[in-house]
């Protein structure tokens, strides 16, 4: 059995999180309830994902946004519907098959 409890879910042990793959994360609810008012604005969480105000961007948004920053090209990442995607150059391939080819994208090194 992977690490996690008996049934093989993801345990959390204070505010980090043990899951199957053994990778600890920490929670974003922790993370934005333990950090300065400063630290808070850099991202905020809105119905369409996490916003980061600085980059007038959200990040792997859930629902069409008008600035998406893709951090991979899965799936539940790059979602269709977006105004413009910004990500980096290594993922345009992937991008654009998914997405279409039409599809604004700012690849960066």
């Amino acid at each position: 059995m992977p690490p996690g409890d008996s049934q093989g879910r993801d345990e959390w042990i204070g505010n980090k999180q043990r899951c199957r793959s053994g990778i600890h994360a920490l929670r974003l609810r922790d993370f934005q309830t333990g950090c300065s008012d400063q630290q808070r604005s850099l991202i905020e969480r809105t119905p369409e994902g996490l916003y980061c105000p600085a980059a007038d961007a959200w990040i792997d948004p859930l629902r069409p946004v008008p600035r998406a920053l893709i951090t991979h090209a899965h799936a539940d990442h790059a979602r269709p519907g977006n105004g413009e995607y910004w990500a980096v150059d290594s993922s345009e391939a992937v991008l654009r098959q998914r997405l279409g080819r039409e599809i604004t994208l700012h690849a960066m090194p």
